[in-house]
């Protein structure tokens, strides 16, 4: 494992077998996401402004309908067994807990009208609904099980 300097005092770590090709395609600089921070490096191509992601680069994947998955959740952690192709549904079944989530689990929210917790699994842009709990834990109980079913190595739980 080997690390790369990134602006604003970040760090991305990447496999040694990567280290030499991909400092050479620098320099690279930390870009700030909504859920994490990402290493990049901008270039020029027939007079257009590129971006390239280091874990894409690394991956070797510039096929815009293909994505790669951190499997960790930390975009600085490039390193070949951290990164696996996927598709945008894929990707999106593996985030984490939003920041805004009052829960703290993923796939639980409270009902008011009920006075209960509620567990909500998302499929194909559609939410399907789990269950009533008398606790945020026995929901995100439910939530893992159905999570674990539909969406196998993808699925992000939250035990």
């Amino acid at each position: 494992m080997r690390t790369i300097p990134l602006t604003q005092g970040y760090t991305a770590l990447v496999s040694d077998v990567d280290y030499a090709r991909v400092v050479a395609a620098g320099p690279w600089y930390a870009r700030i996401g909504k859920c994490t921070v990402y290493a990049d490096h901008t270039y020029t191509k027939a007079g257009k402004r590129m971006l390239l992601s280091m874990h894409r680069f690394v991956m070797r994947e510039y096929n815009p309908k293909r994505e790669v998955d951190h499997r960790d959740h930390n975009g600085l952690h490039n390193w070949r067994r951290n990164l696996r192709k996927s598709n945008r549904i894929e990707n999106t079944r593996n985030s984490s807990v939003r920041s805004n989530n009052t829960s703290g689990f993923k796939g639980v929210c409270w009902a008011k009208s009920r006075g209960k917790w509620q567990a909500v699994i998302v499929v194909k842009d559609h939410g399907t609904f789990l269950g009533y709990f008398s606790t945020a834990k026995a929901a995100a109980i439910a939530y893992d099980k159905a999570a674990r079913r539909l969406f196998g190595r993808f699925a992000c739980t939250n035990f």
